[in-house]
Formats: C-alpha cells, sequence, structure tokens
C-alpha cells in the first residue's frame, strides 16, 4: 500500500485550478521466475481517491513484463502498462497504453 499526496497549483499546470489529492494505491504482483535472475511478472494497482466527500476508484493499472536481476543491487523492468482513468461525467473515461523500462539501483 501506498499513500499518495498530490497538488497541482503551479502556473504551467492547471494555474486556474489548483488542487490537491490524497490517494491510496494498491497493488498486487504475481512473480513467474524463469531462472535466477529472470522473471516475467503481471500486477494490477488500483488507486483509490481519499480526500473528496465521496471515495472515489481513480484509477486501476495492469501490467505485464520482464524482469532481469544483474547484480545483488542492480536490475531493469521492460513492461507494457494498461493505465484506465476514471472521471466524473463530464470528462470522458480514458485508456492510456504505455511501455515503460525502469532500471533500479539499491544502496543496501
Amino acid at each position: 500500500l501506498l499513500l499518495q499526496n498530490t497538488t497541482k497549483n503551479i502556473l504551467w499546470d492547471n494555474a486556474k485550478n489548483p488542487y490537491t489529492r490524497l490517494d491510496l494505491r494498491s497493488k498486487t504482483t504475481l512473480e513467474f521466475h524463469i531462472g535466477k535472475k529472470e522473471s516475467f511478472f503481471i500486477a494490477d494497482e488500483v488507486m483509490y481517491t481519499m480526500s473528496v466527500p465521496q471515495k472515489l476508484l481513480r484509477r486501476n493499472r495492469a501490467y505485464a513484463g520482464y524482469s532481469v536481476q544483474f547484480t545483488d543491487k542492480l536490475s531493469m523492468d521492460f513492461y507494457f502498462l494498461l493505465q484506465s482513468s476514471f472521471h466524473k461525467a463530464h470528462n470522458p473515461n480514458t485508456n492510456d497504453y504505455i511501455y515503460g523500462i525502469n532500471l533500479t539501483s539499491s544502496f543496501k
């Protein structure tokens, strides 16, 4: 679980309608190891907005990807992400298709 606070009030990003939103994000991942350092994964992340009078399901993200661990401290993920955003009646619901690469370094 992740608690995220978003503030949009800078000049070039929604300056006429600034807002602050508190979201609760929950991500579940299933990982399938295909070797000592490689795996495939699928994941689902749900985002609930907690800072409005009614609690809203704001966004859902479905992931599918491949992960490789180069060393104990360095890994890389390649993934496809389908992000569905749900809005009130005056805005259309949207789907975004995202390809991503994460390079992760640990300083343990």
